[in-house]
């Protein structure tokens, strides 16, 4: 049963957590264990994952580094787990040891401990762990888990490099663009409104666009909030409705292809690190399948795994799914027929991690421009709708005097 509980740890810094255990007395016996003192506690049926920030990319990295390091130095798993609670600075991985310390007492598995924190964690991570106590290899497996985790570190940062001039410029249109519509746009009307007509009716034109926009914002929002909330349920009572939705998903312009390109590549790299961890073929790809969150490419990949199963090979598994570039499937032929499937991933991933950077770079090609331009359009409507019918009026008004 889950507890919500109230604590002072052994530096007398209050916090509060959930844990996993069958009643309060075995969780205060934890805590005193541990120099904590326990304050307050109520039972819950379930953990509210909603009350809990995901520990960054960072902690996890730090927090793997950390089991290996301490499980290298030959500490027994129940002891790694009491100084990573102890010296944790991450609350929520203080409070992950500690429900890890008590599963370990009550005779639950590792894997069954992290499942329970499973928003926390990928699917990779989950079954690198489970494949590790399999094989009695965890501090394998935590070296694979940080590799893996520096390599997400590093597409998150190709991501935001890529979108934060993109971002800034348009935040900078949006700004722009209601600066001159709430206080340049109005004196510039009042001025013309003496003027000729044609003036107050290009006026008339662009001020009516813009209250439009922005009267009809709340409702488009809307709209786009519904569809995403209908879609999703849809989805759910009928599987037909999610393939077909993430199908038609992949064939968005630009944005398709690059989320085709992502969900390929976490499978490969899921399915090079799963073999590294000691599985087998068969097993790393069935686990590999739950990083996929793409429902199609899912699909594709659990028929991939069940003609593997069936006695096809890889390679003719892969181009029956329809899936994969010509490239990636002579690749994986000749691994199969060299026995270097291992190598032959790495290539792959090398292969789409170059294609991800390049839709990255060919993405922001096609936005700043685009940006550029809205903002060149709405300056030159302004300009051509006011500026330059008052230099005519003031030119005439010169030449009559």
């Amino acid at each position: 049963m889950w507890i919500y509980y109230s604590a002072i740890d052994e530096k007398s810094k209050k916090y509060r957590s959930y844990i996993f255990v069958a009643n309060d007395i075995l969780l205060s016996a934890l805590l005193d264990e541990l120099g904590h003192h326990l304050i307050r506690f109520r039972f819950q049926p379930h953990m509210n994952f909603l009350s809990f920030a995901k520990p960054s990319l960072e902690e996890q990295r730090d927090y793997f580094f950390k089991l290996r390091l301490l499980l290298a130095a030959k500490i027994s798993i129940l002891t790694v787990f009491k100084i990573l609670c102890s010296e944790g600075t991450s609350r929520h991985l203080k409070a992950l040891s500690l429900n890890i310390i008590a599963g370990l007492k009550d005779g639950v598995s590792l894997y069954q401990s992290f499942v329970r924190y499973l928003p926390f964690f990928d699917s990779l991570i989950l079954g690198l762990i489970r494949g590790a106590e399999q094989t009695g290899d965890l501090e394998r497996a935590f070296l694979l888990i940080e590799e893996y985790l520096n390599e997400k570190m590093r597409m998150r940062d190709i991501v935001y490099q890529s979108i934060r001039y993109p971002l800034v410029l348009l935040i900078l249109i949006i700004c722009v663009v209601v600066v001159l519509m709430n206080k340049v746009v109005p004196e510039l009307i009042q001025i013309s409104s003496t003027l000729q007509k044609d003036i107050s009716f290009k006026a008339s034109v662009l001020t009516k666009i813009y209250e439009f926009i922005v009267g009809n914002i709340f409702l488009v929002g809307s709209l786009f909030l519904l569809c995403g909330i209908i879609f999703p349920m849809l989805g759910r009572f009928s599987p037909k409705i999610r393939k077909a939705m993430a199908q038609h998903s992949l064939k968005i312009p630009l944005v398709g292809a690059f989320y085709k390109s992502i969900s390929s590549a976490s499978y490969f790299l899921a399915l090079e690190v799963f073999i590294q961890g000691h599985l087998t073929l068969n097993a790393s790809m069935r686990e590999a399948v739950h990083v996929i969150r793409n429902t199609y490419v899912k699909n594709c990949a659990l028929q991939i795994v069940e003609k593997l199963e069936g006695g096809t090979s890889f390679y003719e598994a892969l181009k029956a799914s329809d899936l994969f570039p010509l490239y990636v499937l002579k690749i994986i032929q000749l691994g199969e027929e060299t026995g270097q499937i291992l190598q032959s991933l790495f290539q792959i991933n090398q292969y789409y991690r170059n294609i991800f950077e390049r839709q990255l770079l060919s993405l922001k090609i096609y936005l700043e421009p685009l940006f550029l331009l809205i903002l060149g359009a709405f300056i030159l409507w302004i300009v051509w709708s006011f500026i330059l019918p008052l230099y005519d009026n003031l030119l005439m008004v010169e030449q009559t005097l």
